[in-house]
């Protein structure tokens, strides 16, 4: 996949097992499938259909966002 502009933002990811949250960049969550918990020590798995998908509906709400700014600054 593309890289996104959101691939540098980082998103916590709250652990089943304690509660934790384990923060990573949304890039490094799209290249992996499992994370281990900083609080427990837990895997935890990343392989989510529709953690997936809500990747690529922000991806293009943010391609759409950007396109539609570029449009508003050619009409001035």
């Amino acid at each position: 996949m593309a890289k996104s502009i959101l691939d540098s933002a980082e998103i916590g990811v709250p652990c089943p097992g304690c509660g934790h949250e384990t923060k990573k960049s949304v890039g490094w969550l799209r290249s992996h499938d499992e994370l281990v918990c900083s609080g427990c020590g837990e895997t935890i798995r990343l392989d989510d259909e529709g953690f997936r998908a809500g990747l690529d509906s922000a991806d293009k709400a943010m391609g759409d966002f950007k396109r539609n700014l570029a449009r508003l600054n050619k009409r001035r």
